[in-house]
Formats: structure tokens, C-alpha cells, sequence
């Protein structure tokens, strides 16, 4: 499977959840969190910047159609230079237990299911336990906050 087909299958879910949240004003939705993403990604050095929202619908299409297939493609590159590096496979039991670098929703999971794909015959991994970490809004005297998020993905 190419990283193009994962991605159409988490675009359609995406715009799934977008249509039942604002319905035929979708698309238009959908350009105005692509112009947000693009203007927060060159603020990303800024003090005081707020971090990145991906909790609306319309933000996470935007980011899968802009942003998963080239990061996914890099993290596939990372797996495979590291896996030439051990000499081997690099998971060595059927359950994979991984952390999200935060590369933005769903990107690492992609680039990973990606590499066991191309990787199915030598590597045992059949079911994936993701960790992953967001940064939610500050509280009011708490600083940020991570949210951890646990996902299990039969493979």
C-alpha cells in the first residue's frame, strides 16, 4: 500500500467527520484551516505562539492533505536507514508498543504502518500499541499540559 492510499483512507474518514460537523460548508472550512495551519507552522519559533488546535475536523483533513505524505514518506526513511543500521528487522515481537513524535495527527502512525507494509515479511509486528502525546491549551496555572492518548492498531 502506497503512503497515497493510507492517506485517502484517513482523508475519507476525515471528511466524514467534517460533513457531520458543518455539513456543505466543508470545503470552505477546509482552505480557511489550510491558510491557519500554514500561518502557525511559520510562527512555530515564536515565544508566546499558541500551539496548533487539531481537535476541529476541518484542521485535521487540512493537515492530512497537506503535510502526512511527506512526513510519513521521511519517517519511512528514518525506519530504514535505522533498520540498515541494526542490520535487521528493528520490532522483534508481534506487539509493537511506539511513541508519537508529534509530527501532527496521525502523520507518524502512516509513515510506521507504511514501513511494515513494505516490510511485512521480516518484520512479526501484527498489532501496534500507539503512545501518542499532545499539547493541550495551558491551564490557568499549570503551564501545558500533555494529553496522552493510547491507540491499539490490529496490523
Amino acid at each position: 500500500m502506497t503512503l497515497f492510499e493510507l492517506v485517502k483512507i484517513a482523508l475519507d474518514e476525515l471528511y466524514k467527520e467534517g460533513i457531520a460537523c458543518y455539513g456543505k460548508s466543508l470545503d470552505d472550512m477546509i482552505r480557511k484551516q489550510l491558510d491557519y495551519l500554514s500561518k502557525s507552522y511559520n510562527r512555530l519559533n515564536s515565544p508566546g505562539r499558541l500551539p496548533v488546535d487539531y481537535k476541529d475536523p476541518a484542521t485535521r483533513f487540512a493537515y492530512v492533505y497537506k503535510y502526512v505524505a511527506a512526513h510519513g514518506d521521511y519517517l519511512v526513511q528514518i525506519l530504514d536507514d535505522l533498520r540498515d543500521y541494526l542490520g535487521g528487522q528493528i520490532f522483534k515481537s508481534e506487539n509493537a508498543r511506539v511513541t508519537c513524535v508529534g509530527g501532527g495527527p496521525g502523520s507518524d502512525i502512516i509513515g510506521l504502518l507504511k514501513y511494515l507494509d513494505e516490510h511485512h515479511k521480516t518484520e512479526p509486528v501484527k498489532k501496534l500499541r500507539a503512545i501518542c502525546w499532545t499539547e493541550s491549551k495551558p491551564g490557568p496555572t499549570h503551564g501545558p499540559n500533555l494529553m496522552n492518548l493510547f491507540v491499539w492498531i490490529s496490523i
